[in-house]
């Protein structure tokens, strides 16, 4: 008996399935790292999206305190980190105050004994001056805040005081 083999046999040998296996690894590892990368970036600029947002807003709500009132004083916390109040025309007591607290290293605000602190990302410096040539400006001279993934957020501005009544 003889058996005539032919060229339709079906079926894959076992090189040609390493061969397929291994371009699936591949292609799989291709795609796993590509989304790894991508969703590192997207971490990366989400933190620091985050802490110039707080950045932002404190300078803004800085601003918005110093339209409202007649005087500002600064005076020295720690370093070159310093304490801001505010003061209503003809008033001896701070109507707000913004200052940096070594206990946790955060921009903290408040009124009398109702303080809060200003966001949740580290603030490295806080440093303001008064204007010496007038007594209606000051200037934030370096607001550094640190996101969460270690990059730093510098902010400045000048602040002019107008004695301006709350809406």
């Amino acid at each position: 008996m003889r058996h005539d083999r032919t060229c339709d046999e079906r079926g894959l040998t076992l090189t040609e399935l390493t061969i397929v296996a291994v371009l699936a690894l591949l292609v799989s590892a291709a795609i796993v790292t590509f989304y790894i990368n991508s969703q590192a970036s997207w971490t990366d600029a989400s933190s620091k999206s985050i802490t110039q947002r707080e950045a932002t807003a404190l300078v803004s709500h800085m601003a918005n305190e110093a339209h409202r009132s007649s005087q500002a004083v600064v005076t020295l916390v720690d370093g070159a980190n310093c304490r801001l109040e505010f003061f209503d025309a003809g008033q001896g007591v701070a109507r707000y105050a913004f200052w940096w607290d070594p206990a946790d290293s955060l921009v903290h605000e408040g009124s009398g004994a109702q303080s809060t602190a200003s966001g949740t990302s580290t603030v490295e410096r806080f440093a303001l001056t008064p204007c010496t040539s007038c007594d209606s400006l000051v200037e934030l001279t370096s607001l550094t805040m640190r996101s969460a993934d270690g990059r730093r957020i510098t902010m400045s501005t000048t602040m002019a005081m107008y004695n301006r009544a709350s809406p």
